[in-house]
């Protein structure tokens, strides 16, 4: 079924996004949410996109989101800012190719 689910994601978000609220978010885990939420946005496959733990500790972030009462957490990955809120909603900004985290963290934007 899951790998059901991520030919879905990679073919029509909009099936995607029924399954989801049929199913809720719940049934993937935050890494293949964020996988699959930025090969939707980068129009790839899973398989193009660097392994997600090259980027940040996939069971760390978990951990991380679940006990948080407050606030989000932001990672590099793929070309994108990778936001991940209390309540586990993504948000992806993509950032600019050659700029390194320091200079977006000094950037006045």
């Amino acid at each position: 079924m899951k790998g059901c689910l991520f030919y879905i994601c990679l073919t029509n978000v909009y099936v995607l996004s029924a399954i989801l609220r049929e199913y809720g978010r719940n049934k993937w885990g935050l890494s293949e949410r964020i996988v699959c939420r930025v090969a939707t946005t980068t129009n790839s496959d899973v398989t193009e996109l660097p392994p997600l733990h090259d980027s940040i500790d996939p069971n760390a972030l978990e951990t991380t989101v679940e006990r948080m009462s407050d606030g989000a957490i932001s990672f590099r990955y793929a070309g994108y800012e990778v936001t991940v809120a209390q309540d586990g909603a993504i948000s992806l900004e993509e950032q600019p190719t050659g700029t390194t985290a320091s200079e977006l963290a000094m950037s006045d934007d």
